[in-house]
């Protein structure tokens, strides 16, 4: 976290985020036999698109709607 300036403010976020990846992939753990602790308990595999498409705090584009509307606005944030 402090490789990427995460203000101290947004840790517990990333605290939520780094326990949502270690439940939703798997690890060599016997007793999971291969299956994520998610799958395990609740016992179909989860969705990881939200995990895969972007790391905590990186940075990314958006378009703001406005009504400026044949030049929309492009910001980045994180």
């Amino acid at each position: 976290m402090a490789s990427n300036q995460v203000p101290s403010r947004l840790w517990d976020f990333c605290t939520k985020w780094s326990s949502d990846v270690r439940n939703k992939t798997s690890s060599n753990r016997f007793v999971l036999d291969g299956r994520t602790p998610y799958e395990a308990v609740l016992g179909h595999t989860p969705d990881i698109s939200s995990l895969a498409t972007f790391n905590f705090y990186e940075p990314v584009w958006y378009i703001e709607q406005t009504e400026d509307f044949p030049n929309p606005k492009r910001k980045l944030e994180r």
